[in-house]
């Protein structure tokens, strides 16, 4: 992940005077700071949740449990929420209307996939998974 936060800014540069010019603003040192804030948190959130479903040796013996602690203890879909601080975070790097656009359009879609998702798991689940989704947002909180 540290190679990934230095090596960014020189690949990202290198059509940015290219798309500038499209920008929503010009991004400062705040939205940059922000911006790579969100992108770390994003990445970080991501990779916690998807250490936690795919970690420890009960995955082997339980196919498609379902996790309530820890990182899941906050949000149904943390690897999710650190997506889209992700894409938000890049857009704060590169503020181009269109990649808004395909953020907007990436979060519907997103958000749908997961209402799939939740039917599966209720049908799978049954009643822990209604207690589970009383319990815990969707997103965050």
């Amino acid at each position: 992940m540290v190679i990934a936060v230095f090596a960014f800014p020189p690949i990202a540069s290198i059509r940015y005077e290219k798309y500038s010019e499209s920008f929503v603003f010009a991004p400062n040192l705040a939205s940059v700071a922000m911006g790579t804030f969100a992108v770390v948190l994003g990445r970080t959130i991501t990779l916690a949740a998807g250490k936690r479903l795919l970690g420890g040796d009960s995955q082997l013996c339980e196919p498609l449990r379902l996790e309530t602690t820890g990182i899941f203890s906050f949000s149904r879909n943390p690897g999710l929420v650190g997506m889209f601080l992700f894409v938000a975070g890049m857009w704060l790097l590169l503020p181009s209307p269109t990649y808004g656009a395909g953020i907007l359009f990436y979060v519907v879609y997103m958000n749908f996939k997961v209402e799939m998702e939740e039917d599966f798991l209720a049908n799978k689940h049954g009643e822990a998974y209604e207690k589970y989704r009383l319990q815990t947002k969707r997103y965050f909180g």
